[in-house]
């Protein structure tokens, strides 16, 4: 698994930040009080475990609170590119073995276990 993750710990909030156009903020802004770095990565690390070990035994229960979480996307219209070509479809569902599941034209659903989304 590849995963990014970016978590601005002492940036002025509202301030410019290197090309960002909207807004910012950060921990320290929102009153996380001093923290540093290490402190940061080690507690995002200590919470990427613990949600890997849930993954591991009990995978239902994971991809469940993931559903809940991502509902504003359910529905939305998306392009993307897969090694087979382009697809237009709807968002519909994550399954459980953690694929994303397109509702393409005619009601017909694909399974995405990885793509690129066109902007």
């Amino acid at each position: 698994m590849v995963l990014g993750i970016g978590v601005n710990v002492a940036v002025d909030a509202g301030g410019p930040a290197a090309g960002i156009r909207e807004p910012v903020t950060s921990l320290a802004a929102e009153g996380a009080g001093e923290v540093t770095v290490p402190e940061v990565a080690a507690s995002v690390l200590a919470r990427l475990c613990g949600c890997y070990d849930a993954l591991r035994s009990n995978p239902g229960a994971l991809v469940a609170a993931w559903r809940e979480r991502a509902a504003p996307w359910w529905g939305g219209l998306v392009d993307v590119r897969t090694a087979e070509g382009s697809r237009r479809g709807r968002l519909r569902d994550v399954d459980e073995d953690g694929a994303l599941v397109l509702e393409i034209e005619g009601g017909e659903r694909m399974r995405l276990l990885s793509a690129r989304s066109r902007g």
